[in-house]
Order: structure tokens, then sequence, then C-alpha cells
């Protein structure tokens, strides 16, 4: 019954996709055997690159930054962070020793995140990638100079026009989105997941919520660059997503009720239902679906106001 696509599908480097005024978008996505796939896009503009994601690991974004060379000849002058998950802004120091002058960007929240590993998330990738991921001091610099952004916001780079969009908590603490207004097309971040199990970290129902507003903001027609899996993706991945997101909710809201207690045998159960009807999903980060997937449950469990218990 689902509509994602297989991630095994996806190429170590998409190809660039050309669309209205000769804006080509181009997509490098990682492949390491012990973390998930992650994508980096970038386009031209008359001014420089810009460029959207930097990667989880250091040899991760060097492989990214030989392909984007291989692409074009101008400096990056802008990278825009979509979201405070390590993936997304690990690799970060070596884009800003190749290109000094770049201009980093992102959202309050999202830049308070990095600077303040509020979630933990540096010190746990710290400890388990080593010297393929940066310190917190190396990151803390990096995004020192950082602009933030405003939602709504309207600006010009290199001649093309960009707005920029802030989601709240929901698959991050916040999203920051990105649309060329003179294109069919915008980067989303994670807000939809493509082969692997969407998780909820911050809040299911804003999620759900959001998704709407993607689906009445964008029409069939524009190309829709997301942060893991084959991109773009269009309206249809963005619905697939919501059924997805409100089946898990609505099997732990299940679960919760009479009680407002998640045992592991029901936690287990929804494991195994979301499976059957998603056989297709990829475990993340070194973990298995079936993990990812409790995982899911448990955090919206926890969202809809009730308690993960104990084994009977």
């Amino acid at each position: 019954m689902t509509t994602f696509r297989n991630l095994a599908l996806t190429l170590a480097l998409m190809p660039g996709m050309a669309l209205a005024d000769d804006l080509t978008v181009h997509s490098y996505a990682s492949q390491v055997r012990d973390v998930d796939s992650v994508n980096t896009h970038w386009f031209e503009t008359e001014a420089g690159t810009v460029l959207i994601d930097t990667q989880r690991l250091l040899p991760e974004a060097e492989r990214a930054l030989r392909h984007l060379r291989a692409t074009t000849a101008q400096p990056v002058t802008a990278i825009i962070i979509s979201h405070a998950h390590t993936d997304h802004y690990g690799g970060l120091p070596v884009w800003l020793e190749a290109f000094p002058e770049a201009e980093v960007i992102t959202d309050a929240t999202t830049l308070a995140s990095i600077r303040t590993d509020g979630r933990g998330f540096i010190e746990m990738r710290n400890q388990r990638h080593g010297d393929r991921f940066p310190t917190q001091e190396v990151l803390t610099e990096a995004v020192a100079d950082a602009t933030v952004v405003s939602d709504g916001e309207v600006r010009e780079i290199g001649g093309t026009t960009l707005r920029f969009d802030i989601f709240g908590p929901s698959e991050a603490e916040s999203t920051l989105t990105v649309t060329v207004e003179e294109a069919d097309l915008a980067f989303i971040g994670d807000l939809v997941n493509v082969g692997a199990p969407a998780v909820p970290f911050e809040d299911v129902e804003a999620w759900l919520d959001q998704l709407d507003t993607l689906a009445t903001r964008y029409d069939a027609k524009d190309q829709l660059h997301i942060g893991h899996g084959p991109s773009p993706v269009d309206l249809d991945e963005v619905a697939a997503q919501r059924v997805f997101l409100t089946a898990l909710r609505d099997r732990v809201a299940n679960a919760l009720d009479g009680d407002d207690v998640m045992t592991p045998e029901e936690t287990d159960g929804i494991v195994f239902s979301m499976e059957a009807d998603w056989p297709f999903l990829e475990g993340v980060a070194g973990n298995t679906r079936q993990e990812v997937l409790a995982f899911a449950a448990e955090r919206v469990a926890l969202q809809l106001g009730g308690t993960v218990g104990e084994a009977s």
C-alpha cells in the first residue's frame, strides 16, 4: 500500500535536473555503511553557487565537494542549513574551509541548537564517529557569523529570489524550507522522507499540519527536494508521508487507549503492523527498521501524553 520508493535505488550522485530559467539542481547522496544516506543539493546563480545542507561526516562532505566541483567552477557563496540534525550540518567545516567567504544561512532555532547542542546530538556523534565528525568547538566557530532568516523572508542571492519559510517542531526542532521563486522547486529538508521510517522527534500532530501546508503551498508541477532518498519528490510523496504518520499516530493512540500506557508488547505490535504495510523501508543511522519504528512509536506515545511501560 505504500508509495515510498526503495532507498536502495538512490544513486550516489543524482543527475542534475534542468528547471525553469535554466536553473539546474545537482544532488549528492552519501553512501556510508554505518549511517543512513543523506542528500546535499546545490544550484548556480549569477554570483555563485547556493548549497543546501552539508552532509553528516567530514569525509562525505569532502566527497560531495569533489562532486560539486565537477559540476561548476563557481565558488559556493551561500550555505543553507535546513534543520538541526547532525546529518545536515556536520560537514559544514569542510565547505567553509573550501569557501571561507560563503554565508551560512539558517533559522534562529537551528542556530541555537548547533551552538548549544541542546539535544546532545553533537556529543553522540563525537562518541560514535570520532574524528569523522567535528567537535562542538569547531561547529560553534563554523556558525559564529551565520545569518538568521525569519519566516517568510525573501532574499535575492545572485539574481535568484529565495523565500525562506520556517516550520516549527515536528521532525526536528524547526525546519527552514527554501523556495526558488523563479523556478518550480523548493527544498523542504526532512519534512518528507523516502525509503526510511519517518521519525517525529518533536511533534507528530504538528508534522501532519505542516504536510497539509505543503500540499496547499505547492502544486503538481513543483519539484520538492528532500534530505533523504531519491529527490525531487512531488505532492504524491507528501500525501504518502501523511498516510504513514497518520497510521503511526493512530496505532499508538489505540495502544494508549484506556490506560495511557504503551507496553513493550504493544510497541512490538505496532512495529509489526507498520512493517507489514511498509515492507521496503530501510533502517537509519546503523539502526534496523524495527529499531527505528519502535523509537518512533515511543516518541509519539510521549507526544500524545502517554507513557512507555515495562514488559508485563
